[in-house]
């Protein structure tokens, strides 16, 4: 009788235990369906907010591609713009200006040769008179046709010296500096240290400052006793 009641205790322990053990095992499956289940719900989640992501990555790919094209349009305006302002400033340049009248000038009179008398003396000092008045053409006019006449004339050498003053006086100083060095190709020559001076001045009024200077010191050289030394020695000091 005792083994018999203690076998049913026995038998209903392994029961029980049996039963716990069913239980647990239930409970540990529906644990884990629920964490799948979870693990899904978040997986999807995930998916979502990187498809967004994706989506939200395009959009400002786009606007960044949106914006370099922008720019672009742009730098060609500004290069077209600039080139339509070149072709309007090179067509303003071509453009006619529109010009003032011309001022009237006097007739040009032709220059004729003077008629001289038969008089060499008396028309060389009438060449002088004009040039005192300042009358450089008309007196250079005599002067020339005088040389042309009578080229041996013992004047002839104060015409060539003069003709070369009246070419100063119109400030022609080129053809001045000529007149004045023709004088020394006379034998006799009285204005030669005059024409010596005055080639030195000329050689001033061109700038030409070193062949000035080398003509005032022959002028001290070749005529010591003259009358223009003083006013060489001052061209001298002016002289840069």
């Amino acid at each position: 009788m005792r083994k018999t009641s203690l076998g049913i205790v026995i038998l209903t322990l392994l029961m029980s235990a049996l039963g716990c053990s069913n239980r647990n095992v239930k409970a540990t499956d529906e644990q884990l369906n629920q964490a799948q289940t979870h693990n899904a719900e978040l997986q999807a989640q995930i998916n979502d907010l990187q498809a967004r992501l994706m989506e939200s990555e395009g959009s400002r790919k786009n606007y960044q591609d949106s914006l370099r094209t922008l720019d672009s349009m742009i730098e060609q305006q500004d290069v077209l713009i600039k080139d339509l302002d070149m072709q309007v400033k090179k067509y303003q340049a071509q453009e006619p200006k529109q010009l003032s009248p011309a001022p009237l000038l006097p007739p040009v009179v032709a220059q004729t040769t003077p008629a001289l008398s038969d008089n060499y003396q008396a028309d060389y000092d009438k060449a002088r008179g004009l040039f005192e008045k300042k009358s450089f053409k008309q007196a250079e006019a005599i002067y020339t046709a005088l040389l042309q006449s009578e080229p041996d004339h013992k004047l002839a050498s104060n015409c060539q010296y003069w003709l070369g003053e009246c070419y100063y006086g119109q400030k022609q100083y080129e053809t001045a500096l000529a007149e004045f060095q023709r004088v020394f190709t006379y034998a006799k020559a009285p204005k030669a240290d005059a024409a010596q001076l005055k080639i030195a001045v000329c050689y001033m009024q061109l700038k030409k400052y070193e062949e000035a200077r080398e003509e005032l010191n022959r002028l001290l050289s070749a005529y010591p006793s003259s009358e223009y030394v003083p006013r060489a020695r001052a061209l001298l000091d002016q002289l840069p």
